[in-house]
């Protein structure tokens, strides 16, 4: 996987995130345990939130992240379905890391 496949994608497998990363899998694991990688889990998988791995993990502003995933600008006229760099930040920062929280309701 190379940075150009995250285009699309809100978040990644742990095996997509080794792939891009290079890590090992038990090291992921410990760290997104103690919390150094940010995580979800969606139906008992964990995922690696792609915007908030890169701004988060990697340092990548925002503005860069949201480009390289292909996330509409909040003042851009994608309209009210699309997701914005702002619903996708409070989305995967409200289900508390690693926690098996379910999104809020819109």
């Amino acid at each position: 996987m190379k940075l150009e496949d995250l285009r699309g994608r809100l978040s990644l497998t742990v095996r997509e995130y080794l792939e891009l990363s290079g890590a090992g899998r038990d090291s992921t694991y410990a760290a997104v345990k103690n919390g150094d990688l940010p995580a979800i889990k969606v139906c008992g998988t964990t995922r690696i939130p792609t915007f908030r791995l890169l701004t988060e993990t990697y340092g990548i502003p925002a503005d860069i992240a949201a480009q390289v995933i292909g996330l509409p600008q909040a003042d851009s006229e994608a309209g009210p379905a699309s997701p914005t760099i702002a619903t996708v930040h409070a989305l995967t920062k409200s289900t508390g890391g690693t926690q098996d929280d379910t999104p809020p309701a819109a």
